[in-house]
């Protein structure tokens, strides 16, 4: 087997459904495959860059203009029971160090926020 120091890392979108082929491919070549999947706080994230998330002081303020239905927001694309699994997905995935966030830097983005 040849080996070489010149090595590139390359990103790679391509659907689920071939990653068992590209699984074998890069075994047989000897390569190293790592998959990256974007946590919560980072889907999160894109949600704010494309504007699907609305200006309120907290969570609660937000729930009660939805639950009054006395609300000029857009339509919201989450429901309530969304909104909190994504918060507490968001916020098991920092305990657990996922994003790169210290568990006192996401209580800070989330009070910002």
């Amino acid at each position: 087997m040849l080996t070489t120091t010149n090595i590139e890392d390359i990103t790679l979108s391509l659907p689920s459904s071939d990653l068992e082929m590209l699984k074998l491919l890069s075994q047989r070549m000897g390569w190293k495959l790592k998959t990256c999947r974007k946590s919560s706080l980072e889907k999160t994230s894109d949600d704010v860059d494309a504007g699907r998330v609305y200006d309120a002081e907290g969570l609660k303020q937000l729930f009660d203009r939805l639950e009054s239905k006395s609300t000029t927001l857009p339509p919201c694309q989450y429901t309530e029971e969304d909104v909190v699994q994504r918060v507490m997905q968001a916020t098991a995935e920092a305990k657990s160090g996922v994003g790169c966030l210290t568990l006192d830097e996401f209580e800070t983005l989330v009070e910002t926020w």
